[in-house]
């Protein structure tokens, strides 16, 4: 029996023990979790806040398809190729100047020469004109001063005695029968005189009075027996 009251005593001193311990862990929990929260309220902890941000989803782009484009053809052309220009001495400049002013001064010598000429030439033109006026002026004397005044009644009459004389009459036209053939009456009277002119005649007409250089060349006709004029030349009065 006092084994089992030995055993029983120690068991009631281990649970005493026991209980003491549990109290006392129970103690420091208490203890240090009011500590805990004394510290937490002294210092607060900052807990970061995180932004909710949308994500954006990246749609990948429709990938460009190559098409066909004609890719124009480059055609090399040739780069000008650079010339060396010569460096001239200071004798070749002085040469080259001279031969400048050596062609120079002969251009212009040779421009008065032709000026001159050009001068000379229609000087030589003008007098030429002016001679040659002149010339026609005493041809045209000459010629009129070759034909004669013939009176009416030797021509009419006698027309064949004085074939190839060279006259002058004055009359007016009758008829022009073509472009160089006249029907005249003389001058004061009604006899009538048949005119072959030489070159054809313009701007005269019936009734005009005209003056006539001719040659005799006796009778127009068997019938009407009109003297006649050749190669004669009009002028309208």
């Amino acid at each position: 029996m006092e084994p089992q009251k030995s055993r029983s005593a120690h068991l009631q001193r281990d649970t005493a023990v026991l209980g003491i311990l549990l109290v006392g862990v129970c103690l420091y929990f208490v203890m240090s979790k009011g500590q805990l929260v004394q510290q937490t309220a002294s210092n607060p902890t900052v807990v970061p806040t995180v932004l909710s941000v949308p994500l954006r989803t990246l749609i990948p782009s429709a990938t460009p398809t190559d098409t066909n484009t004609a890719t124009p053809t480059t055609t090399p052309t040739e780069a000008p190729t650079a010339t060396a220009t010569p460096t001239l001495s200071a004798s070749d400049l002085a040469q080259t100047k001279i031969a400048n002013i050596t062609e120079t001064s002969a251009a212009k010598t040779a421009t008065r020469i032709q000026n001159n000429l050009d001068l000379t030439a229609t000087f030589e033109e003008a007098v030429y004109e002016r001679t040659a006026l002149a010339n026609s002026i005493v041809s045209t004397r000459t010629f009129i001063q070759s034909f004669k005044p013939i009176i009416r009644g030797e021509l009419v009459s006698y027309a064949d005695r004085h074939r190839g004389e060279l006259v002058v009459i004055q009359g007016s036209i009758i008829d022009t029968p073509n472009s160089t053939d006249l029907e005249v009456w003389i001058s004061g009277s009604f006899d009538v005189v048949y005119i072959k002119c030489k070159y054809p005649y313009s701007g005269i007409y019936k009734n005009d009075w005209i003056k006539i250089y001719g040659t005799v060349d006796g009778y127009f006709g068997s019938i009407a027996h009109w003297p006649v004029l050749k190669d004669a030349v009009v002028i309208k009065q």
